[in-house]
């Protein structure tokens, strides 16, 4: 807020500027868990998590719906959350 003040930055771009970085922590706090999971449990306990916490998000990918369960537990592991802001 103060770096914002000093250099006069109108309040639309204040707000654009707290939004996206209330967004960067997320994705770094996302990213932090995920090295934690990858790091420190079994492959099996990492795919039970990911089955859990992924269910939704593989429901909307329609090519996999009729993979076997390891496919898609595989598929999971290869995702990475990514944070790209606002132009």
């Amino acid at each position: 807020n103060e770096m914002m003040e000093s250099r006069g930055l109108p309040t639309e771009l204040r707000v654009r500027m707290r939004r996206y970085m209330h967004e960067c922590v997320v994705a770094k706090h996302q990213t932090a868990q995920e090295n934690l999971l990858r790091n420190t449990i079994s492959q099996g306990l990492q795919r039970e998590v990911a089955r859990n916490s992924q269910r939704d998000l593989l429901k909307l990918i329609y090519w996999a719906k009729e993979f076997p369960d390891e496919a898609k537990m595989e598929l999971v592991k290869r995702f990475h959350p990514t944070f790209f802001g606002p132009d």
